[in-house]
């Protein structure tokens, strides 16, 4: 799956200071996995991908997590929510749901 880390969408942890650098500055490289790719492709000079714009992020991690595709209702929920929480809801509701868990079963019994 490409789409960005959960911590990269939330930000650092309140407290934790980060240092700055050009990767950083474009809010990338929060993590040593991260970093590690980041100083990969600047060896090549090759630019990271653009950050996806939410109904992507939604619709890569609905179908990673059930293998469908959001729904229309979904999609207006998750649009229309301006929490700072709604990427966490829209994870916990998929974990929740059954398509979860017949997807994962499927999976593990090939």
């Amino acid at each position: 799956m490409s789409s960005r880390p959960l911590r990269e969408l939330l930000g650092p942890p309140a407290g934790k200071k980060v240092a700055s650098s050009r990767r950083e500055e474009q809010g990338l490289g929060q993590d040593p996995i991260d970093a590690f790719i980041l100083a990969k492709l600047e060896e090549k000079n090759l630019q990271p991908n653009p950050t996806p714009g939410n109904w992507t992020l939604l619709r890569r991690v609905t179908i990673d997590m059930t293998g469908l595709p959001p729904t229309q209702e979904e999609i207006q929920q998750f649009v229309s929510d301006k929490s700072p929480i709604a990427w966490e809801k829209v994870v916990d509701r998929l974990l929740a749901s059954p398509a979860y868990g017949e997807r994962w079963a499927a999976i593990g019994s090939m």
